[in-house]
């Protein structure tokens, strides 16, 4: 937890979701150490979204769960690649602190 609080950047996947990135927010001390961290937080999402675990996810549902289970995790960046986000505005609706910064390319609403 010590590194998580004195950390510059926290960086949140990308891996299997419910298997590599989820468990984090689910063990307590983790858990708190990422929602108190004074750390930037990076979301990066996989390239492919369609993983055995993942079938039928869009990069919003990714998020969605993701807010399920940590809704006051704040996270300041959100990397994605353009093949999965077609715009910002895709995950209209989740939490107005997530992804404060999306990182596509430029030209992209």
């Amino acid at each position: 937890m010590a590194a998580i609080h004195s950390a510059e950047w926290v960086i949140l996947g990308p891996g299997s979701w419910f298997t590599s990135v989820i468990p984090h927010l689910l063990v307590p001390g983790i858990h708190d150490a990422l929602i108190n961290t004074r750390a930037k937080r990076i979301l990066t999402l996989n390239l492919v979204m369609n993983t055995v675990e993942t079938v039928g996810f869009s990069a919003k549902n990714h998020l969605e769960v993701l807010a399920a289970h940590a809704p006051e995790l704040r996270l300041d960046v959100v990397l994605a690649d353009p093949n999965i986000v077609v715009t910002r505005r895709c995950c209209g609706g989740l939490p107005g602190t997530w992804g404060r910064s999306w990182s596509l390319p430029a030209g992209r609403p």
